[in-house]
């Protein structure tokens, strides 16, 4: 079955090669260093910007796909790092479109304070006589 036919059937996609415990939470236990970087190169997570934007992830998905708990999901989402999701068949879900935007929406905010920052501080070392 292809990402395609995965989509147009809402079959919930298994993201390759990442860790398959996310109950560590719930049970109390701390994942290892092999389950969190399991899968996840570089701190890529590939398995989310191959698939087309109009597929459905769970929370499980997402958990699997970065390494972690599914709890930790939870906080991202309270915290802001991640959108929050929909309930459909009783499952926390999101659109890889919808996450993709919210993360680049955070990069563009992240670059322009990035820039506000610099400029400051060459503002003040300009005020102290130092630089140029």
């Amino acid at each position: 079955m292809t990402e395609l036919d995965r989509e147009q059937d809402h079959e919930e996609v298994e993201p390759k090669g990442a860790a398959r415990s996310s109950k560590c939470a719930e049970k109390g236990e701390k994942p290892s260093l092999e389950s969190l970087t399991h899968g996840i190169e570089a701190g890529i997570v590939p398995e989310l910007g191959s698939l087309p934007p109009k597929t459905f992830v769970t929370r499980e998905w997402l958990a699997k796909a970065f390494g972690r708990c599914a709890a930790t999901i939870d906080r991202w989402v309270k915290s802001g790092e991640l959108p929050p999701p929909v309930t459909l068949g009783g499952k926390k879900v999101w659109t890889v479109g919808a996450l993709l935007r919210h993360i680049e929406n955070r990069l563009e905010v992240a670059m322009q304070e990035h820039g506000q920052e610099k400029e400051k501080e060459k503002e003040t070392l300009e005020q102290h006589g130092v630089g140029g």
